[in-house]
């Protein structure tokens, strides 16, 4: 496979992938504030979930030029 072909097959997958990211986000946020109903501590929660907003964010910008 040449090297524009592998590039075509990734960005017909980041599709995909950027849908799976968005459930790993709602899953996050869902943990989030499970803890903080049962009065955990969430603030690794947190820290995750930005970490994954801004990834998500990111990834984003360069799919949307």
């Amino acid at each position: 496979m040449n090297g524009l072909a592998v590039i075509e097959e990734h960005l017909a997958a980041a599709p995909g992938h950027l849908s799976e990211a968005d459930r790993h986000l709602e899953k996050q946020r869902s943990i989030v504030a499970a803890f903080e109903r049962d009065g955990r501590k969430a603030s690794l929660a947190h820290e995750l979930l930005a970490t994954f907003e801004t990834l998500r964010a990111a990834i984003r910008r360069i799919m949307t030029g």
